[in-house]
């Protein structure tokens, strides 16, 4: 892990990105499945991350904050799935995003 702008980034290697398995999030009773491209900012953006192109560190977009029952997504589950905010009524809905 390395520290940017005071924010933690936890990076892995090429080895561990071979390895990385699914990783599955319940919410609300529904199953969402991110592969290990989408839990690693995409190579080709990781100077607008750390300001450097070095292929030794894959950095992970899925954070802890150091506490095990708050897991954080961001970019990445929102260019795969459609979000809708209903904070009327406090209620937050998920779609499949469409590509092609």
């Amino acid at each position: 892990m390395e520290t940017k702008d005071g924010i933690d980034l936890l990076y892995i290697t090429q080895t561990q990105f071979d390895a990385l398995p699914k990783l599955c999030l319940d919410i609300g009773g529904r199953t969402f499945e991110f592969t290990r491209e989408m839990q690693t900012w995409p190579q080709q953006l990781k100077w607008a991350l750390t300001g450097e192109s070095s292929p030794d560190k894959i950095y992970c977009t899925i954070a802890s904050l150091r506490d095990p029952n708050l897991t954080v997504v961001g970019q990445t589950f929102l260019e795969h799935f459609y979000v809708l905010l209903e904070t009327g009524n406090n209620r937050v809905g998920f779609a499949d995003a469409k590509r092609g």
